[in-house]
Order: structure tokens, then C-alpha cells, then sequence
């Protein structure tokens, strides 16, 4: 039984099965980590256009259970959250033209949703751009956690 195994329903496990994830010609790293991505007030609560509460709340009160799981397992959080950058040139041109560029000095919308507060130890990666990979250490720590 792989250590995800009582967390994700076996019906989720299934279409990964079904779409060849486990066919071999992707290989698994020895340690898995959970990301949780941008679960912050800006994208769980309905206090900023780009959230809706009424997916966004239920959504972190399952993240906050996943998290509770797999703590107790020793499995690495890392968490991921906008902010980096305070002027219009740190956070670049995005793809809308602007969501980037908004209430730049807004902290709250970029603070991590309460329920999924970070423990002590656990890594919050600050960035300016929409992915979590794109000029943050993530490669970096996911490679220590291999």
C-alpha cells in the first residue's frame, strides 16, 4: 500500500490507472512531498475576484484534512503563495495583462487561507509569476526530497 493510498479515494487512484500512470515509463521519486499551491485568501475566499468561496472554502477544509494525514506520516509540506516582487517590473506581463500588477501592496490576499497554516518547518515558496516552478527553488528542494 503506498503511503497516499487511504487518502486518495480509489476512484481518483483508478483514473490514473486507467490513463497508463503506473505503466512504468514514468518513474517515481522515493519520497513523496504534498504542494499545496496558492490556497491563499485571494483564491479561497470571495474577498477578491479572482476567489470564489463557495469551492474555495470546501476545497481547503479537504486540503486541511489531506495535510493532517499525511503530517503524521513525516510527508513534507511545501507551500506556494503570490507576493514576491512589489513593483510592476518584478512581477512581469501575465497572460490577462495585469492580474499580476494588481493591489500590489495588498498583503492579506497573499497570506496563506487559516485553516492550511504552515506548521513550523514547512516551506512557503513567495513568487511572482503564476507557476510555482518559474523562478522559485521548487525544482530544487523537490530534488533534497527525491
Amino acid at each position: 500500500m503506498a503511503i497516499w493510498d487511504d487518502v486518495i479515494p480509489e476512484e481518483e487512484r483508478q483514473l490514473f490507472l486507467n490513463q497508463g500512470w503506473q505503466r512504468g515509463d514514468l518513474p517515481y521519486g522515493t519520497r513523496p512531498v504534498v504542494l499545496v499551491v496558492d490556497m491563499t485568501y485571494a483564491f479561497v475566499t470571495d474577498e477578491y475576484p479572482t476567489g470564489w468561496g463557495a469551492t474555495g472554502i470546501p476545497c481547503a477544509s479537504a486540503i486541511k484534512d489531506l495535510l493532517k494525514a499525511v503530517r503524521a506520516k513525516g510527508v513534507p509540506v511545501i507551500y506556494s503563495r503570490g507576493g514576491k516582487g512589489s513593483t510592476p517590473a518584478e512581477r512581469g506581463f501575465w497572460k490577462d495583462g495585469g492580474a499580476g500588477l494588481r493591489n500590489l501592496g495588498d498583503t492579506r490576499r497573499h497570506q496563506i487561507y487559516h485553516e492550511l497554516e504552515p506548521q513550523q518547518g514547512e516551506i512557503v515558496l513567495e513568487k511572482s509569476k503564476p507557476s510555482a516552478f518559474f523562478g522559485t527553488d521548487l525544482a530544487s528542494i523537490l530534488n533534497y526530497y527525491h
